[in-house]
C-alpha cells in the first residue's frame, strides 16, 4: 500500500463512493419512474406499491415506519393512491382503525412495466 493511502482516505474514498453510487441510481430510477408513470406516480407512492406488493395485508401503521413519514403523512399517501384505483384499503375484521393494503390489477401492470 502508497504510504499516502491511509485508512481515512480509504475511508473517505469508500464513503464517497456509495454517495455517488446512491445518486446515480436515485436518477435512474427517477427517469424510469417518469417513463412508465409519467407525472402521477412519486417514488415515495412507488416505494409503498412495492411494500404491498411483497407483504400480506401491510397495515398504514407498517406503511409509516417503512417511509419513515408520520401515520397522518402515510395514510393521505394511501388515499391519494386508493383514489387513483392504484391501493385497495380493507378494513380488518379484528380493528376497525386498522387497514390492510393490496394492489389492485393497474398497481400490478404498472410495478410490472417498472421492472421490466
Amino acid at each position: 500500500m502508497p504510504a499516502d493511502l491511509t485508512p481515512e482516505l480509504t475511508h473517505q474514498f469508500l464513503s464517497s463512493a456509495r454517495v455517488f453510487a446512491k445518486a446515480v441510481r436515485d436518477v435512474f430510477e427517477a427517469a424510469v419512474l417518469r417513463e412508465v408513470a409519467g407525472d402521477r406516480l412519486t417514488f415515495s407512492q412507488l416505494k409503498l406499491l412495492y411494500l404491498a406488493a411483497q407483504t400480506d395485508g401491510v397495515t398504514i401503521g407498517e406503511a409509516a415506519q417503512f417511509l419513515g413519514v408520520s401515520h397522518p403523512a402515510a395514510s393521505k399517501a394511501v388515499e391519494k393512491l386508493v383514489r387513483r384505483r392504484l391501493l385497495r384499503r380493507s378494513d380488518t375484521v379484528e380493528d376497525r382503525r386498522s387497514s390492510h393494503l393490496a394492489l389492485t390489477e393497474a398497481s400490478r401492470k404498472l410495478l410490472q412495466s417498472y421492472e421490466a
